[in-house]
């Protein structure tokens, strides 16, 4: 099962393919999970809120963007390019991205592989169902 992501907005006309994970994606997930979690780190004592935000993103979030991505395709009219190789997508490309664009991708990956979904973010959705 594949979905299509397709986004028009500013500078961006590229259309994004993400898959359910097939065997060799789930484990290209840990591979760049593993890779993102032994990075070293500067001094823990002065770690601020972009730091968090940024080793969430670096460790739970580019690998599974990374390993789910089956195909990206920018159309020719778009001013602003994405790496058409999810290979060769490096963190900061996505970084860079707009954020209503990498919350859609991201969407679409946990919902085609919700066996991916961290575990923290399952328990917050569980709590709010029973709260509802």
């Amino acid at each position: 099962m594949a979905k299509e992501i397709v986004y028009r907005e500013g500078d961006y006309d590229v259309t994004i393919v993400v898959r359910e994970a097939r065997a060799i994606d789930g484990y290209r997930r840990q591979v760049l999970l593993s890779e993102a979690v032994n990075l070293p780190t500067d001094d823990k004592a002065s770690v601020s809120s972009l730091d968090v935000a940024l080793t969430i993103f670096r460790i739970w979030c580019y690998p599974a963007l990374v390993a789910a991505t089956a195909t990206i395709k920018n159309s020719a009219d778009a001013k602003i390019k994405i790496e058409e190789n999810p290979d060769k997508l490096d963190l900061q490309t996505l970084l860079e991205l707009p954020d209503s664009l990498v919350r859609r991708w991201e969407d679409t990956v946990w919902e085609l592989n919700p066996h991916w979904i961290p575990k923290a973010q399952v328990d917050q959705e569980a709590d709010q169902k029973n709260a509802s």
